[in-house]
């Protein structure tokens, strides 16, 4: 039984996924590491930064969220919030700082075994997601920037970072000095 319609939250995971492994498919390694300016990120870095973020969304919603139930004040303070959460990743007019613990450093050797990783977590996010049978709207953990989010908020927040970053990454391929073809 699907309560609160988590269907619709794994199809939007689904299709996320999509659209940001398709922004870096078959970039060469000389593409995969191109920095577009000093002080910006390479597609390698953004999908690093990415998959730790997918990661750790995944063991949140998946371990530790539905032991954390939402007191009525919290849930007025999450209420109405979902259209916030989407528009505010897909601003790209204003560049936002990522918290220290999901900056990229090259956990991954290279890109399969990163794209195994991200593709590993939102895989088991959605499998998650079309079993649980509680009102994610329930159970609320905070967002280092948006504020407290309950768990479909950040099932939301999950598709539209990856989405966010997808967009980042298919600016660095329209950057000036793109190595050789392949935009």
């Amino acid at each position: 039984m699907m309560i609160g319609n988590h269907d619709l939250l794994a199809g939007e995971l689904r299709a996320t996924a999509r659209q940001f492994l398709d922004s870096f498919a078959g970039v060469t390694p000389e593409q995969w590491s191109f920095r577009p300016a000093p002080g910006r990120w390479s597609i390698a870095e953004t999908a690093e930064h990415v998959t730790v973020v997918e990661l750790s969304v995944h063991r949140l919603l998946t371990t530790r969220l539905l032991n954390l139930p939402a007191a009525p004040e919290q849930r007025a303070e999450m209420k109405g919030k979902d259209m916030m959460v989407t528009t505010t990743m897909f601003d790209r007019s204003e560049r936002r700082a990522a918290p220290e613990s999901v900056l990229p450093t090259g956990r991954w050797p290279d890109a399969g075994s990163l794209v195994q990783a991200f593709t590993a977590a939102r895989d088991e996010t959605i499998g998650w997601l079309e079993k649980v049978e509680v009102d994610l709207r329930g159970y609320c953990a905070p967002h280092p920037v948006l504020g407290l989010l309950d768990g479909k908020q950040w099932a939301l927040f999950m598709a539209a970072h990856a989405e966010r970053h997808a967009r980042q990454i298919l600016e660095v391929k329209t950057a000036e000095g793109w190595p050789g073809g392949g935009r």
